[in-house]
Formats: structure tokens, C-alpha cells, sequence
């Protein structure tokens, strides 16, 4: 039988990086809006480009996290499937949105753009269980057929 912990983490831990992800979109657009407006560079194009691959993998994270969950089979395997997943769903979105901010400059400070609101609340993606450490410790006593009781 599953754990609390297991059931919640299975299902709640997609739900609450949808918030991240969503977070990250929304300053790729802004800053895709507001980069449209000026003139193309190319250091713009690559910075663009690279926001939106890291984009990319946020979503893709994602999908792995929904597509676990849906498997409805809480455990360690899922909980190990949804930490891997919320790991990199926080880097890739946080990383998005420090470059949509890189992309629009100084400007990205200002209220009115409301990037630099998106910026400070996708740092909040990093404060979540299973921090780093832990969620590596957790994932490779799996990989080793070790217990993982003691770790989480």
C-alpha cells in the first residue's frame, strides 16, 4: 500500500509545477513581445532560441510528471519518476525565465512588462520537496535496489 507521501507526491507535485510552467510561459511571451518590437540581432535570435529550448524541456518534464500520474500507481517508483521530473521542470523553467529577462534587458525590471514579478515567483520552484541532494540520494538508492524508506 502506498504512503501518503506517495499518493500526494504522485498527484500533487504535477499540479503544482503546472504553476511554474505556466509562470515560465508567460515570461517567454512577454519578452518575445516586447523583443519583436526592436530590431532583430543576433545575439537576440540566439537568446530567443535558447529560451525557448529550455522551454522545451520544462514542457517535456512536465509530460513525464502528468503521464506518471496518470498511471494512478503511487509508489517509489512514481514518486522517484515525479522528484526526476519536478528537478528538471524547476531548472528548465527557472532557466527560461532568467533568459526572457536576459532577452529584454533592463527593461524586464519594470512593473508594466510583469517579467520581473515572473522572475522572483519562479524562484520559488526551488524550495519544494525533494530538494537536490535528497531527490539524487533518493533516485540512485532506486537505481541501486537500495531502500528508499530511510531517505524521504
Amino acid at each position: 500500500m502506498a504512503s501518503a507521501f506517495q499518493i500526494i507526491a504522485t498527484i500533487a507535485f504535477p499540479l503544482i509545477y503546472a504553476v511554474y510552467l505556466g509562470t515560465a510561459e508567460a515570461a517567454r511571451n512577454s519578452a518575445v513581445d516586447i523583443a519583436r518590437k526592436r530590431p532583430a540581432a543576433g545575439r537576440t535570435t540566439r537568446l530567443a532560441g535558447e529560451m525557448d529550448t529550455a522551454l522545451f524541456a520544462a514542457r517535456a518534464a512536465h509530460r513525464s510528471m502528468i503521464a506518471e500520474a496518470e498511471r494512478n500507481m503511487p509508489g517509489e517508483q512514481s514518486v522517484n519518476q515525479i522528484m526526476m521530473g519536478r528537478r528538471c521542470v524547476e531548472k528548465a523553467t527557472i532557466r527560461t525565465t532568467e533568459l526572457a529577462m536576459e532577452l529584454v534587458g533592463g527593461a524586464g525590471f519594470y512593473r508594466d512588462t510583469g517579467l520581473e514579478r515572473r522572475f522572483r515567483d519562479i524562484q520559488a520552484a526551488r524550495y519544494h520537496p525533494m530538494q537536490p541532494e535528497t531527490q539524487f540520494e533518493y533516485a540512485g538508492a532506486l537505481a541501486l535496489g537500495l531502500p528508499v524508506a530511510h531517505v524521504f
